[in-house]
């Protein structure tokens, strides 16, 4: 199963899903959203760690209007 090989995986970076999200770089955020939309494909996998979560959720938290409702 995947659990078997799962520190195998590559590590995603908090900046991986926060370029995805906040599509604010030319370059970067493309990629990201590819790189994700592969993940959710089937055809590729990473390893993500709850503190990376965290990570997003803070950063998303510090924008400008945001608040629990809506990150």
């Amino acid at each position: 199963s995947w659990r078997t090989s799962e520190l195998d995986l590559p590590f995603m970076d908090a900046n991986v899903l926060l370029r995805a999200i906040l599509r604010d770089h030319p370059e970067h955020s493309p990629r990201a959203t590819a790189l994700l939309e592969r993940i959710a494909d089937g055809g590729s996998a990473a390893h993500v760690t709850t503190a990376v979560f965290f990570e997003v959720a803070f950063v998303l938290l510090r924008r400008p209007g945001a608040n629990r409702g809506n990150v």
